[in-house]
C-alpha cells in the first residue's frame, strides 16, 4: 500500500484508517518536497523583479529536504506503531507544492519500486460499471384537514395586481408560477402581477411549503382569488363601456374590449382608476383550495390519501472501485410526469437540482452522528460532504405532460419527487456493478468496501 504522507493530523488518520480497513502488511510512505531555492525563486518571480538563477549546494543541506525527511520518518514510526512494515520514499517535486501530487505520479512510473507498486495496483484494482432503475408514484400534498391554502388578489389604482400569500418560495420558483397563474386568470400581462409572501402571521392561511403542494394547492387558491377579482374588474369595465360584463373579454396585454368590437376598449389601468375613484369599488378577490373528503370503503376502511399523483422513472449509471469502495456517477436518464409544465425552464431547473440532491443523499450527506445533537455537527461545508462540480455527470430529462383534472391549468408540480427515485436507482446501480446490497444511507466507500470484502470480492451482475 502506498501512502502520501505530509505529517498532518489528517494524514495520520488516513494511515490509521487504512491500516484498520485494508490491513496491509507493508506500507510505502512517500513524501514529496520542493527545494527552498525553487520556492524562493518562484516567490521572487511573482513580484515582477529580476529573477537570478539559484542552485542549491547539496540536497542534504536543504532545509526543505531535512523537513521532508523528518516528516517521512514520522510516517514510518506511525506505521510501525500500527504493526506495519514501513519503507520511506522522498520524491523531489519539480512543480509547486500545490501540484506535488501530479509530480509524484509522474516520478512513480520512473522509480523502480514505485513502478512495481503501480503495476501491482493496475493488476488488482478494477472499476466496475453498473446500471440501476427506480420508479416513483408520488402523492401531491397531504390529506390533513383538507390541506387548505388561501390567497388574496387586489388591484391598485395603476392597474397592477398584488397576490398576497403565506406560502413561502424556497427557491423552487413558486412565486413565478403563481404569478403566471394569476396573470393568465385575470387576462393581464404577467409583468402587471406582483406576488407578496411577506408574513405568515398577517397573510392568508397556508399549510406550508412542503409535500410538493405549492403549485397544486396554492396555485388553485390563487386561481380562485384571481377569478373573483376578474369578475369585479369586468363589472367595472362594463359600467364604463356601458355594456354587459358577459360581452367583454381581455386581450392579455392590459386591455378589455367588447367582443367583436375591439375598437370599443378600455385599459385595465383606466378600469382600476374608475373603480376606485369613480365607482367606489375594490377590485379584489379571495380564494381557498380545499381537498375534498375521500370516500371511505365501509368494509375495509380503504381510502385515497391524495387527489393526484406525480410519476417519475430514473436510470442511474455508476462506476464502483472495488479496491477503495468509491462510487462515481457516470450518467442519469430520467422521465417525469407532473401534469402541465406551466414554466418549462423552472421545471427543468427543479428536476436537475432535485436529482443532485438525491445523489447527495445517496452518496454523501448524513444527519449521523449530528442528529439529534447539533453540537456534534460539522463546523462548515468543508467537513459536511456534498457533491461538487467535479462530481456532476450528464443528465438527460424527459418531461411528460398529462394535465391533472384538478390542477391549476392542469399542473401538479415536481416538488420532492425530483430527488426520490435517485436514491434507490443509485443503490440498484451499485448492486449491478459489484453485487452488494446496501440499504443504509449514505452509501459511503467504507460501506461498499466492507460489503465487497464480506462477500469475498466484487460480483458484477448482468447488465440489461
Amino acid at each position: 500500500m502506498l501512502i502520501a504522507y505530509d505529517g498532518t493530523e489528517r494524514a495520520g488518520r488516513a494511515l490509521e484508517y487504512a491500516a484498520q480497513l485494508l490491513r496491509p502488511t507493508t506500507v510505502e510512505i512517500l513524501t514529496a518536497w520542493e527545494p527552498v531555492a525553487r520556492q524562493t525563486a518562484r516567490a521572487v518571480s511573482r513580484t515582477g523583479m529580476h529573477q537570478s538563477t539559484v542552485s542549491p549546494d547539496g540536497v542534504e543541506e536543504d532545509p526543505a529536504y531535512e523537513e521532508a525527511l523528518k516528516i517521512c520518518r514520522q510516517g514510518i514510526e506511525l506505521a510501525e506503531s500500527l504493526g506495519l512494515a514501513g519503507r520511506a520514499h522522498l520524491v523531489e517535486s519539480a512543480t509547486t507544492i500545490s501540484s506535488a501530487t501530479a509530480a509524484e505520479r509522474a516520478v512513480a512510473w520512473r522509480h523502480p519500486l514505485l513502478f512495481r507498486l503501480r503495476h501491482q495496483e493496475a493488476l488488482t484494482m478494477t472499476r466496475h460499471r453498473g446500471r440501476g432503475i427506480a420508479s416513483v408514484n408520488y402523492p401531491i400534498g397531504m390529506n390533513l384537514g383538507g390541506d387548505p391554502s388561501q390567497a388574496l388578489v387586489h388591484s391598485n389604482p395603476s392597474g397592477k395586481f398584488t397576490v398576497a400569500l403565506s406560502s413561502i418560495d424556497l427557491g423552487q420558483g413558486m412565486k413565478s408560477v403563481t404569478r403566471q397563474i394569476c396573470a393568465e386568470t385575470l387576462g393581464v400581462p404577467v409583468e402587471d402581477v406582483y406576488v407578496d409572501t411577506a408574513d405568515s402571521d398577517t397573510g392568508p392561511h397556508c399549510m406550508g411549503s412542503f409535500a410538493s403542494r405549492g403549485t397544486h394547492r396554492v396555485g388553485n387558491a390563487v386561481m380562485a382569488a384571481a377569478r373573483e377579482a376578474r369578475g369585479v374588474m369586468m363589472e367595472a369595465a362594463a359600467e364604463e363601456l356601458e355594456v354587459n360584463a358577459a360581452d367583454l373579454e381581455t386581450d392579455g396585454r392590459g386591455n378589455i374590449h367588447v367582443k367583436g368590437a375591439p375598437h370599443r376598449s378600455i385599459s385595465t389601468k383606466d378600469v382600476a382608476i374608475a373603480a376606485q375613484f369613480k365607482q367606489g369599488k375594490t377590485i379584489s378577490g379571495r380564494g381557498i383550495f380545499l381537498v375534498p373528503l375521500s370516500d371511505v370503503d365501509p368494509e375495509t376502511g380503504e381510502m385515497s390519501p391524495a387527489t393526484c399523483y406525480a410519476h417519475a422513472c430514473l436510470v442511474a449509471e455508476v462506476e464502483v472501485d472495488d479496491e477503495t469502495g468509491e462510487v462515481d456517477m457516470v450518467r442519469m436518464d430520467s422521465a417525469y410526469e407532473l401534469g402541465r409544465a406551466l414554466n418549462p425552464r423552472l421545471v427543468e431547473q427543479q428536476l436537475v437540482g432535485g436529482a443532485w440532491m438525491g445523489v447527495s443523499h445517496a452518496l454523501y450527506e448524513t444527519p449521523e452522528p449530528y442528529y439529534p445533537e447539533p453540537v456534534h455537527g460539522p463546523r462548515d461545508f468543508v467537513e459536511y460532504l456534498m457533491p461538487g462540480p467535479g462530481d456532476i455527470c450528464p443528465h438527460d430529462i424527459a418531461v411528460l405532460e398529462r394535465p391533472a383534472p384538478d390542477g391549476p391549468f392542469g399542473a401538479k408540480g415536481p416538488g420532492e419527487m425530483c430527488a426520490n427515485p435517485v436514491l434507490p436507482a443509485v443503490a440498484n446501480a451499485i448492486f449491478n456493478a459489484v453485487g452488494v446490497r446496501i440499504d443504509d444511507l449514505p452509501i459511503t466507500p467504507e460501506k461498499v468496501l466492507r460489503a465487497i470484502r464480506a462477500q469475498g470480492g466484487a460480483r458484477p451482475q448482468p447488465r440489461r
